[in-house]
């Protein structure tokens, strides 16, 4: 819970609800405020919107949906704002929140730095989770953790090296499948085994509609860790089962190693990216080349033919650089 003076007493009075206590609510609300928009705020927004409430997502960074690839985010904040009944604002700092359930006021500066009050029935806080590291005794155990985070190299060993820590608690992403490999690295650790946990390869998925899904890195993360990353990107709009099934906001990102051609990140925003990002996996954990699939044969009509298709663009348009660069 972040420190906006009455939250505290929102959430006692019920005037609050959060990711856990919003499934009590016997009815929709007519009108419903956000606080943050990460992907649990971006999720349940749009659902209570579906549900005919007037939804207010208010976020207090420049973009919303933090963790996934910038452009991605963007184009998706503009698709939802065009839904009828959610408003998004970003750059939006909550000053204060009063009142009861069933009418909660809320008082926040907007991105241009104007006074705005609000008034709902219920507010969601969905400023994300932090570990509660409370009643771990970590000290006797001289495990060490900063900011209730424990730190863990990436075989899940804490600086005490018979003990290990996976999921939330060391941080990063805090997914359920990121913690079930990181568990899975543990046991083939104490079993004398080689495995690690690589963040850079690791995936998530934000069920908007259209959802927002990356697996390994954008350009920008590429490009602060020292790789010459290149990106080609296309439009839902272009591909025919889109077309067929009307399903055609969004587009798809490759991120390319410029030397290898090795495929280092895919960022999705479609309609079913929860199932075409299962292809985008295997490329980034096999460290596939632009070459393997742009030769691999998909099946038409598909949105995975998307893949074969960005890859063969990227791959020309590099081969040209070479050309140029040689002459």
């Amino acid at each position: 819970m972040p420190p906006i003076p009455g939250a505290q007493e929102a959430v006692e009075n019920g005037g609050i609800l959060t990711s856990d206590t919003v499934w009590a609510l016997p009815a929709p609300p007519k009108k419903l405020a956000v606080i943050g928009a990460g992907a649990i705020g971006v999720e349940m927004a749009q659902i209570f919107q579906d549900f005919g409430c007037k939804v207010t997502l208010l976020e207090a960074q420049e973009r919303i949906l933090a963790e996934v690839e910038p452009e991605i985010a963007r184009t998706l904040s503009a698709i939802l704002d065009d839904e009828p009944r959610l408003d998004v604002h970003t750059s939006a700092a909550v000053n204060k929140i009063s009142g009861e359930p069933g009418a909660m006021k809320l008082a926040y500066t907007d991105s241009e730095g104007k006074k705005r009050n609000l008034t709902v029935d219920y507010v969601i806080m969905a400023t994300g989770k932090r570990p509660v590291l409370d009643g771990l005794n970590l000290e006797a155990a001289g495990v060490a953790s900063d900011r209730s985070i424990i730190g863990a190299d990436s075989r899940c060993r804490t600086n005490v090296a018979h003990i290990f820590a996976v999921g939330d608690v060391i941080g990063g992403l805090m997914l359920a499948h990121t913690a079930a490999q990181q568990g899975r690295v543990t046991a083939a650790t104490i079993l004398g085994e080689n495995m690690r946990y690589d963040q850079d390869k690791d995936c998530g998925v934000i069920f908007s509609r259209p959802q927002a899904a990356f697996v390994g890195v954008s350009v920008e993360q590429a490009k602060a860790s020292g790789i010459d990353a290149v990106e080609v990107k296309v439009p839902m709009n272009i591909d025919a089962k889109a077309m067929i099934n009307n399903e055609t906001h969004g587009m798809i990102k490759i991120v390319a190693d410029k030397a290898t051609q090795r495929v280092i990140g895919v960022h999705f925003l479609a309609d079913h990216a929860d199932t075409l990002i299962g292809e985008a996996v295997m490329m980034v954990s096999a460290n596939m080349t632009l070459e393997q699939v742009g030769e691999a044969i998909h099946p038409h009509p598909t949105q995975t033919e998307l893949f074969g298709d960005m890859a063969r663009r990227l791959l020309s348009r590099l081969r040209r650089s070479r050309k140029k660069a040689k002459a």
